[in-house]
């Protein structure tokens, strides 16, 4: 990489995100790669994985490039780990930032704000590492101090501000579900969001749970702002009966955007051509091997005819982009660099 002075691009402007299809945040899946590549087949906009807000306010910004690529890395002091990167080859992106707390969420914003083209919060996530630090679905159940963060989020930038959450359970013993949904949404309609995520499932289901999209009807009919539909989405027909269901025109894909990628540009995507681009961006971007084996391993998950068992079980054994690309007849890394002039 080569070192460059100053702001060599700007990010694209942010969607309205009253329509269209979203890359959802992923984590480890949602890095600069996967974000390129579910625009080039037609992505309204990427969230990022979601990213601590210590991580964020604690990182230095980095410009370099890769040949003629200009690139922007945030990575922690002392040549610490990457937080964030970005390039001009990526759509309008959303960073989403894990926090309890307004101080730390304002100095995360403030510090990114230059090189993202919207921010979300995420109250949403149910792993431990966001749990543990009161982040992620906990952010559901204390809304006046999730009510401070947003506020403060809105007040640190002129980029629009979104909250990605769930759908509180039915049975909840102290309000039922629908109420505690509303209040949620006039929670964040008040602290100036310009749109709320619903992952149509319960703080504590896993992916594999039964969706909820007919709960979203009532949100959506109630919101003064666009709202996303999240959730269970893993082909068109999914998504026809979500808008049939909730009638959202605003769609996130998570897993759907592995197996389905033609999702994203509505129509027929030849399978090793996704992998192959999955794969070239992976190497211009500079992620680890072990990151792009882990996206290319998803990408044909449930797909035999894309990659035999045989070459699956070699793609386990590789250790660097020359193994990747040789298993997987793709390009070697110096050919695809050199591209961009390398």
């Amino acid at each position: 990489m080569m070192a460059l002075e100053g702001a060599p691009f700007e990010p694209k402007p942010a969607p309205d995100f009253s329509s269209g299809r979203y890359l959802a945040p992923m984590v480890r899946a949602g890095t600069l790669p996967m974000r390129i590549t579910a625009t080039q087949f037609g992505a309204t906009a990427c969230f990022t994985d979601v990213i601590i807000d210590q991580k964020l306010m604690r990182s230095d910004r980095h410009v370099s490039s890769i040949g003629s690529i200009p690139l922007v890395e945030y990575r922690l002091p002392d040549g610490g780990p990457l937080a964030f990167q970005t390039c001009p080859r990526e759509g309008p992106v959303v960073c989403q930032i894990g926090s309890a707390n307004d101080v730390y969420a304002i100095s995360a914003v403030q510090n990114i704000e230059r090189d993202v083209s919207a921010f979300d919060l995420n109250c949403g996530c149910n792993v431990s590492f966001s749990t543990k630090g009161d982040m992620g679905v906990n952010r559901m159940f204390d809304l006046e101090s999730t009510s401070a963060v947003l506020k403060a989020m809105v007040r640190a930038t002129n980029k629009p501000v979104t909250v990605k959450t769930r759908l509180y359970h039915e049975n909840d013993p102290d309000n039922v579900g629908q109420r505690r949904d509303l209040e949620f949404l006039a929670m964040a309609e008040q602290a100036g969001v310009k749109a709320i995520t619903i992952h149509a499932r319960y703080p504590k289901d896993s992916r594999s749970a039964a969706v909820h999209w007919e709960r979203l009807r009532l949100i959506r009919e109630s919101a003064n702002i666009p709202v996303i539909a999240n959730g269970g989405l893993m082909t068109e027909d999914d998504i026809a009966a979500c808008q049939d269901a909730s009638g959202c025109t605003s769609f996130m894909l998570a897993r759907g955007a592995f197996s389905g990628i033609s999702m994203f540009k509505r129509g027929p995507v030849d399978g090793m051509e996704f992998l192959t681009k999955l794969y070239e961006n992976s190497v211009l971007c500079g992620v680890s091997a072990a990151n792009a084996k882990y996206n290319l391993s998803f990408g044909f998950k449930g797909r035999k005819e894309l990659v035999p068992p045989p070459k699956r079980e070699a793609l386990q054994h590789c250790k660097s982009y020359e193994e990747l690309g040789s298993v997987l007849g793709f390009r070697a890394p110096v050919e695809v660099l050199a591209d961009v002039g390398l």
